[in-house]
């Protein structure tokens, strides 16, 4: 099924994923102030288009899933605590 969103034609996609992983997409999606459908298609893009990530393997596996939004996770918190200098 296809949906139109944000100006764009979208396939509909069911995932199943277990509650764990779950609350911690809520969390990453809530402390980015977006959803978690969009977390989840930034999240797989980034993927996709990063060879290093990607490899010649079409799926992702949970435990890779899990990884990734920790990086993520991880990387946005330095880039938020990160001081800025003072301006003169």
């Amino acid at each position: 099924m296809y949906i139109w969103l944000r100006g764009q034609l979208m396939k509909s996609l069911h995932l199943l994923i277990d509650d764990d992983l779950y609350d911690m997409l809520k969390g990453a999606a809530a402390r980015r102030s977006e959803s978690v459908a969009e977390v989840v298609r930034k999240t797989l893009r980034e993927w996709v288009e990063k060879p290093s990530l990607a490899g010649d393997a079409p799926t992702l596996t949970a435990a890779e899933l899990h990884e990734l939004l920790r990086v993520m996770d991880t990387q946005e918190h330095a880039a938020t605590t990160e001081k800025k200098e003072p301006d003169i």
